[in-house]
C-alpha cells in the first residue's frame, strides 16, 4: 500500500512541475495595487531582526532564541555544550530548523545543535507557531508544529563591488573566535558570498559543590570548531530569484559528565563533520502563478569516544554516518483577488550507517523514503483572512539487517483564521488548529543500547487563540507592539528523551501515552526617544504553561513532564546615543522537575541571569568599526538548565568588528 502511495506521490511531483503550465500562458489582467501601509502580522510567531540581535549578548543562534516566549533551550553549559530548542513543550523534534528556507534535517537523532550557528552571519531569526502563511512553502514545512527560520545576511552593494567584514571575539573559558566574510558583486544581478569562522575554547569554569560552598572546576568542556560557508545568489529581470549555497562545519569537543557525588571527571569526546549543499529558485510565470524549487544533499558524520567505559574493554567508540537527499517543488496560483491556492510535493531519502562498540549484531543500516504532498488555499475578504491546508505523509522504511520499523501514512490538517475588527485600530485577532505527525528517529528505533523498532510515532494536536496590536505615535514614543496567545497542545504517544547517567551522548527513550500542555504567552515591544539623540528600546516576554502527563492509569498521571517550568520570562533593553550602545538582558526560568516522578530528588530551583554590554561605533571614510564589551551572568548565579549539568558563573567577552 505504501509503495503505491509513493508511486502516487511521484505522479503528484510531476504534476507539481508541469500541472499549472497552461495557466502561465493566460493573459495577465490584474491591475496594479499600491500598498499604503504595512499589514499587521496575521499569524502566531515572533522575530528577531538585526537590530534586536545586536542588543543580545550572544555567541550563537542559541543565545538569541532564549529570548523568544514559549522557547526552552536545553543547554549543557559552556561554549561547546550542546544546545537544542523546545517550543511549547512539544519536544525539539516538533520544531524544524530552516536555514534560508530549507530545513536542516537529521533523521539520526532529530537534534539540531543551535550552538553551531554563529549570529555574525545571521540577518533575522523568526519563530512560527503552527504554520507560515507563505504560499510557496515546501511540503516538509507543513509537517511541523513549529518552525525556526534562520536567514543569512545579504549584502547591500552601493558604489563598491566588494564588502569585507572581520570580527574578533575573545573572553572567558579561553575563547578565541575570529570570523571573516567577503561579499562580491559579479554584476548587477549576481553576487557571491564567502565566510569563514573558527572557535577555540578550553571551556573550564568554576561551579559550587552541591553539598558545600567549595568551588569545583568544570573540566572537559573544550571546543575546536571551523565553519566555512559560500554562496552564489542571483535575481533576474522578471524578479526570479535563485541561490546556491554550501556549508561545512567541523568540530571536536569534550563532553563534560553529569555531576554525581561531586565527581564530574570525564574524557569523553565528540567529533562532528556536517556538510550540505543546497539550491533554490522562485520564478513568477505570470502575475497569477509562481513556482519554487528546492534541492539539497547533506552529509553528517559523528564519532564518539569514551576511553573510561566501565567494562573489560575499557572504552567505547562509536561512529555514525547520515546522508540525506531532498527535492521539493511548490506552486502557487492566484485564482482572483480573494482566493489563492498552492500545491507542494517533497521527496526525501535518508540513509544511516554506524559502527558501534558493545553491539552484538551488525548495525541495521536503515533507509527511509519520505514523501509529502500538501495542498493549501487562502481566502482574503476585507479584514478577514482564512487559510486551510492538508498534508499527506507517506513513509517507506527498510533495513539491511534485522527488523525494520513499519511503513506509515498520515494526514495532517491545518486551519487558521484572523480578523481585524476595527478599521482605525491596528488590532488583529487570530487562531489556528493543527495536527502534526513526527516519526521516531533512527536512534530511537535502531540504536544498539536503547533502540526499539516498535516505538510509536507522536501525534500532536494544537489549538491557539491570540492577538497582535500595534500603535504608533507622533510623540517621543515611536510605537508600542503587544502580542498574546492562549494555547492548548495534546501529544499522544510522546517520546521523551532524558540524558543517561553514564553519558550526555547516550539517551534513555520513554514512550509516554499522552501529554497535555496549556499555556499563555505575552510579548511587548516598544521604542521611544528620551531626547533627540537618545533612543530606548524594550522587548519583554512572559510564558505561563502547564505540561502534564495525562496517561490514564499511569504511575505519573497529572505530574509535570521533565524540564517543563510553569513560569518563564525575558527582557532585552537597549539604550543608544549616536555612537554609544548600552544593553541589558534578563532571563528567568521557574521551578521544574528533571526526573519522573515529581519529587524532591528531581526538583530544580528557579534561576535567572542578568547580562549587560556596552559598545562604541565609529566610521572613517568607507571603514566602520564597532567595539563591544559584555558581562554575562552579572550576579554570578549558580544554576542548572539540565539537571546536574552546572552552568558557568560570571563571564566576560569582548568583540571587535570591522566592516569595509
Amino acid at each position: 500500500m505504501v509503495h503505491k502511495g509513493l508511486a502516487f506521490l511521484f505522479y503528484c511531483f510531476l504534476v507539481s512541475v508541469i500541472g499549472f503550465s497552461p495557466v502561465a500562458a493566460q493573459v495577465d489582467t490584474l491591475r496594479e495595487v499600491k500598498i499604503k501601509s504595512k499589514r499587521i502580522s496575521t499569524f502566531s510567531g515572533q522575530s528577531l531582526g538585526s537590530a534586536e540581535l545586536e542588543k543580545i549578548n550572544n555567541l550563537s543562534v542559541a543565545d538569541a532564541v532564549k529570548h523568544l516566549s514559549g522557547v526552552q533551550l536545553k543547554d549543557y553549559g559552556g561554549v561547546g555544550g550542546l544546545k537544542t530548542i523546545n517550543v511549547r513543550n512539544l519536544g525539539s523534534l516538533h520544531t524544524g530548523i530552516f536555514y534560508d528556507g530549507i530545513q536542516l534535517g537529521n533523521a539520526q537523532n532529530g537534534q539540531v545543535n543551535l550552538g553551531k550557528f554563529s549570529l555574525d552571519n545571521v540577518e533575522n531569526i523568526s519563530l512560527v507557531n503552527g504554520q507560515s502563511q507563505n504560499l510557496l512553502l515546501p511540503a516538509r514545512a507543513y509537517a511541523l508544529a513549529n518552525s525556526l527560520n534562520i536567514e543569512s545576511k545579504k549584502p547591500q552593494f552601493h558604489d563598491r563591488k566588494d564588502q569585507f567584514k572581520l570580527t574578533l571575539k575573545s573572553g572567558s573559558f579561553g575563547l578565541v573566535n575570529p570570523l571573516f566574510k567577503w561579499d562580491h558583486e559579479l554584476n548587477s544581478k549576481i553576487y557571491s558570498s564567502f565566510s569563514a569562522e573558527y572557535q577555540k575554547a578550553h571551556g573550564r569554569y568554576k561551579f559550587p559543590e552541591p553539598t558545600s560552598n567549595n568551588l569545583l572546576i568544570r573540566e572537559n568542556g573544550y571546543l575546536n570548531a571551523l565553519r566555512l560557508e559560500a554562496g552564489l545568489y542571483g535575481i533576474a529581470v522578471d524578479s526570479s530569484v535563485w541561490s546556491l549555497q554550501t556549508y561545512l562545519h567541523k568540530s571536536n569537543r569534550g563532553l563534560p559528565r553529569i555531576v554525581v557525588r561531586n565527581n564530574s571527571s570525564s574524557r569523553q569526546q565528540l567529533w562532528d563533520d556536517d556538510f550540505f549543499i543546497q539550491a533554490s529558485f522562485t520564478k513568477p510565470l505570470s502575475k497569477f502563478y509562481k513556482i519554487s524549487g528546492r534541492s539539497k544533499y547533506a552529509y553528517n558524520h559523528n564519532r564518539y569516544l569514551d576511553p573510561d567505559w566501565p567494562d573489560s574493554v575499557g572504552k567505547i567508540e562509536n561512529s555514525y554516518q547520515h546522508n540525506e537527499y531532498y527535492l521539493s517543488i511548490a506552486n502557487s496560483y492566484q485564482v482572483n483577488s480573494k482566493i489563492s491556492v498552492s500545491l507542494a510535493t517533497d521527496i526525501i531519502r535518508n540513509w544511516m550507517d554506524a559502527k558501534i562498540d558493545l553491539s552484538t549484531t551488525a548495525f541495521p543500516k536503515p533507509v527511509r523514503y519520505t514523501g509529502l504532498i500538501a495542498v493549501k488555499s487562502k481566502l482574503l475578504i476585507k479584514n478577514f483572512d482564512l487559510e486551510a491546508s492538508l498534508l499527506e505523509t507517506i513513509v517507506n522504511e527498510s533495513v539491511k539487517i534485522g527488523k525494520s520499523a513499519a511503513d506509515k501514512t498520515a494526514l495532517s490538517p491545518f486551519v487558521e483564521a484572523s480578523w481585524k475588527p476595527f478599521k482605525s485600530i491596528n488590532l488583529r485577532l487570530r487562531g489556528f488548529y493543527k495536527e502534526s505527525f513526527r516519526l521516531p528517529t533512527f536512534n530511537d528505533q535502531y540504536y544498539t543500547l536503547i533502540g526499539n523498532a516498535d516505538l510509536k510515532p507522536e501525534y500532536t494536536t494544537q489549538y491557539d487563540l491570540g492577538f497582535n496590536f500595534v500603535k504608533t505615535f507622533s510623540s517621543n514614543i515611536k510605537y508600542v507592539s503587544l502580542r498574546g496567545d492562549v494555547y492548548y497542545n495534546k501529544v499522544q504517544d510522546k517520546i521523551v528523551a532524558l540524558p543517561s547517567y553514564k553519558s550526555l551522548f547516550l539517551w534513555t527513550m520513554l514512550n509516554v501515552a499522552e501529554v497535555q500542555v496549556k499555556g499563555v504567552e505575552m510579548g511587548l515591544n516598544s521604542e521611544m526617544l528620551i531626547r533627540q539623540s537618545v533612543s530606548l528600546t524594550a522587548n519583554l516576554n512572559y510564558t505561563y504553561q502547564q505540561a502534564l502527563d495525562k496517561t490514564k492509569g499511569g504511575a505519573n498521571f497529572n505530574e509535570f513532564i521533565p524540564y517543563a517550568p510553569q513560569h518563564a520570562g525575558s527582557a532585552v533593553i537597549g539604550l543608544s546615543k549616536s555612537r554609544y550602545l548600552l544593553n541589558y538582558n534578563f532571563l528567568y526560568t521557574g521551578e521544574r522537575y528533571g526526573l519522573r516522578p515529581n519529587n524532591n530528588d528531581g526538583y530544580m530551583e528557579p534561576w535567572y541571569t542578568h547580562d549587560i554590554s556596552a559598545g562604541y561605533k565609529s566610521t572613517y571614510k568607507q571603514l566602520s568599526c564597532k567595539f563591544l564589551a559584555e558581562v554575562n551572568n552579572l550576579l554570578n548565579q549558580s544554576y542548572d538548565v539540565v539537571r546536574n549539568y552546572p552552568m558557568p558563573g560570571r563571564s566576560y567577552r569582548i568583540t571587535l568588528t570591522i566592516n569595509y
